[in-house]
């Protein structure tokens, strides 16, 4: 704070800028997408006060991915013509290997029927 005194009287003046909750709001919710210190630029705060409202807030200090990168190989494998409908599918065996994020590895050989195939999706992805 600085101040002026003029004979009786103290003149203090305040020379913190005052951000309003919307304001606050707003930039919090773009540390969820983009860099603090590219929305610290943006909105005119110091880092600091980003973290410090982040903090507040009960953000955590990491962003989480909207969408994880997952790697995908396609093992190489005979060519084979694709079935035009399900009755038309492939009577030899395959065999489909999934391994998730955490090292998990999910196996199915022999004739896979596609109705089970999509529960194992949908149960993968919860």
């Amino acid at each position: 704070m600085s101040g002026h005194i003029s004979g009786d009287d103290i003149i203090v003046v305040d020379t913190r800028r005052r951000w309003s909750e919307a304001e606050r709001q707003r930039a919090l919710e773009d540390t969820k997408s983009s860099s603090v210190s590219s929305v610290a630029r943006k909105h005119g705060v110091a880092k600091s006060l980003l973290f410090r409202w982040r903090k507040e807030a009960g953000l955590s200090g990491k962003r989480r991915s909207l969408a994880p990168f997952v790697p995908v190989r396609i093992a190489a494998s005979p060519a084979i013509g694709l079935p035009t409908s399900a009755a038309a599918a492939p009577s030899e065996p395959g065999s489909i290997e999934i391994e998730l994020a955490d090292g998990t590895k999910l196996r199915m050989s022999g004739t896979v029927k596609s109705e089970a195939l999509k529960h194992v999706i949908a149960a993968l992805r919860g």
